[in-house]
């Protein structure tokens, strides 16, 4: 068996050999120290529970009750399919059937099924079961939340899913991700009226970071009547640089984007991006805009700062890591070389969000927030200004 973590995991019990995929991080240290890898954890809790259980059904059931989040599991045993879902909805997983429902697909975001008729979301704390022989209805083998009859209000779905994570044309909560990242940027465009109407239209020139930024700057530009043009591009040789050690990303942040200095020389740059996490890539891209003949470059996130740790599933384990939770906007804005910062307001976020549903039932922990209104992580960074000398 693999210790690697590659997933498929693959495994094998007393009910036969088993497989399972899953999108989410348990954290190792608030179950059993002696793993590093929560996948394998995952494996073994199926391969050394299974001794005291009758069934798969059994047996997976007291994994839900034992592992608290953040996990969304699909699992092949020899002749059933099991879709497992946290108690808090962390993360998305869905599925759909063909017309004649001889086809099962089953996708962590909506945007990857092709079948629409209709996508069902799989609900916190569920457990459904597929049999291979007769795949037309799903059963529902158990439900954590209704049998301890926790209400609607339980938190946990993961704010930065929308802000990052997902697909712009996923739907998840009943929520259409691009729809909400334009109304984020509808937000911040608010906040600049002022700004804009005091200065010339034409000197200015928004530009949205790729690929999660551009959706926000189209919006931006266009309720304040700005041009934009995609005068910075994503090198297709570099993919995500927050989840790589220091000092790659040094490196490949410095390579991450190619801008375009005919378009961008003598402009007043806005730039719209998703989130600054560490702050390197924003540091270099504000430095290479200026390069290009920029008069001035004002940032503006769709998201609030990241302040606090994340332990569900963004690889942010300490907050020393965390510009926004080292400095201030005025340090950061400083230490970027930009003209000006602004990020959206926690509460303009959640406010937004919460006609959809219900902004407790939201995580926001990350920027400062709840981790869930009945659990919250008890290890968690206060926010906390200081100035680093040798950064500035």
């Amino acid at each position: 068996m693999s210790e690697d973590g590659i997933q498929p995991i693959y495994g094998k019990n007393k009910f036969g050999p088993f497989f399972f995929v899953f999108n989410g991080n348990i954290p190792c240290n608030d179950y059993d120290n002696s793993y590093t890898l929560d996948s394998i954890m995952i494996r073994d809790f199926f391969i050394n529970n299974a001794i005291n259980c009758s069934n798969w059904s059994k047996l997976l059931q007291q994994f839900v009750i034992r592992f608290k989040r953040a996990y969304s599991i699909i699992l092949f045993s020899s002749e059933d399919i099991y879709l497992i879902k946290d108690r808090f909805g962390v993360r998305p997983l869905c599925y759909s059937f063909s017309n004649d429902k001889q086809i099962l697909e089953i996708s962590s975001e909506s945007v990857g099924l092709s079948y629409k008729n209709p996508i069902q979301e799989v609900k916190p704390g569920e457990i459904l079961l597929f049999n291979t022989r007769n795949i037309k209805t799903p059963l529902v083998i158990f439900n954590y939340n209704e049998t301890n009859n926790i209400s609607n209000k339980y938190g946990g779905k993961c704010i930065f899913e929308y802000v990052y994570f997902l697909n712009p044309n996923t739907i998840w909560n009943n929520i259409h991700v691009d729809a909400i990242r334009a109304k984020w940027a509808n937000k911040l465009s608010e906040i600049d009226i002022e700004l804009i109407q005091n200065n010339i239209k034409e000197d200015y020139l928004v530009i949205g970071i790729p690929s999660t930024g551009i959706v926000d700057g189209i919006k931006y530009a266009d309720k304040l009547g700005l041009n934009y043009f995609q005068a910075i591009t994503k090198n297709s040789k570099v993919n995500r640089t927050f989840i790589l050690s220091k000092e790659e990303r040094d490196i490949v942040s410095k390579k991450k984007y190619i801008y375009d200095s005919d378009k961008i020389n003598g402009k007043k740059v806005i730039i719209l991006d998703d989130s600054i996490v560490r702050g390197v890539t924003m540091k270099n891209m504000v430095g290479n805009i200026f390069d290009c003949g920029a008069a001035e470059v004002h940032i503006r996130i769709i998201s609030p700062e990241i302040t606090n740790i994340c332990k569900y599933g963004k690889d942010i384990p300490t907050c020393d890591e965390l510009i926004a939770a080292n400095m201030d906007n005025k340090q950061m804005t400083k230490y970027f070389g930009a003209t000006s910062l602004i990020f959206l307001d926690i509460f303009d976020m959640l406010d937004t969000i919460d006609p959809y549903i219900n902004k407790k039932t939201i995580c926001s922990g990350c920027f400062g927030g709840s981790y869930g209104d009945v659990e919250d992580i008890k290890d968690i960074c206060n926010k906390r200004i200081k100035t680093i000398d040798k950064q500035l």
